[in-house]
């Protein structure tokens, strides 16, 4: 935390333990480019050296994907990596590995 200056919503956030809008726009970044090794060092960066939780980029990518009414993401889109994520945190709840199932998630896309 800061011992200076003034707190942003960046901080409370990341208090919070709430994965910012950023970081999800990285992760569906990497999703979309058919870039398996962009998925693998997004997950590499953001669960296993920052350790942030799998559930937690789960809830936010399902809030970025419900509150997105852009063209840029059509509707089968949405439902195809809906879909996953709910298989993903079914598994991860079951005690799966939380960097197997990003990985798993983040393959959406590849063909």
């Amino acid at each position: 935390m800061k011992g200076e200056g003034t707190i942003t919503i960046e901080d409370v956030e990341e208090c919070a333990g709430v994965v910012g809008k950023d970081e999800i726009k990285k992760f569906w970044t990497a999703m979309r480019g058919n870039n398996w090794e962009k998925v693998e060092v997004y997950v590499e960066d953001s669960v296993g050296k920052r350790g942030v939780p799998a559930a937690k980029i789960l809830e936010g990518l399902c809030d970025f994907l419900l509150a997105t009414e852009s063209n840029d993401i059509s509707d089968s889109d949405k439902a195809k990596v809906l879909g996953k994520l709910g298989e993903v945190n079914y598994r991860l709840m079951d005690g799966a590995s939380e960097y197997l199932q990003l990985m798993d998630l983040g393959g959406v896309f590849l063909k």
